[in-house]
């Protein structure tokens, strides 16, 4: 057996762990430290920042949907004052219709009656003009 093979094997039956030869002993089961952090450290980091985000967004909908509640209340009730200015404005125009149609009517009749007297006043002048000769 070669000398390598010998030491490896030596370690193996003390039982440390040989699963990557190339990796420290002093390592070995232990997590790697990537740029002064281990790997548990970053996922966990990212969890946390996940989970920050997932809150601001539920935050944000929240306000949005709080904004759009207080709107549509708004709106609801600006429609109601609508719907109450509509009946009025047109309960005044029934009035104006009838009130229109009444002037109408009195206007039509006081026609009538000028034009009756125009047409007396004119068959009484013809009585009274002398005949042209």
């Amino acid at each position: 057996m070669d000398p390598l093979d010998m030491a490896d094997l030596s370690k193996a039956v003390e039982g440390v762990n040989l699963s990557n030869p190339l990796e420290d002993n002093n390592t070995a089961g232990k997590q790697k430290l990537v740029a002064g952090r281990t790997a548990l450290g970053i996922a966990q980091g990212r969890i946390e920042r996940k989970r920050l985000s997932d809150k601001a967004y539920r935050d944000r909908r929240k306000e949005e949907r709080n904004k759009m509640q207080d709107e549509l209340h708004k709106l609801t009730v600006e429609n109601k004052h609508l719907k109450l200015a509509i009946q009025s404005l047109k309960a005044e125009r029934h009035s104006m219709n009838l009130k229109l149609q009444s002037a109408t009517t009195a206007t039509k009749q006081l026609q009538n009656a000028v034009n009756k007297r125009r047409r007396q006043n004119v068959d009484a002048g013809k009585h009274l003009t002398k005949p042209k000769i």
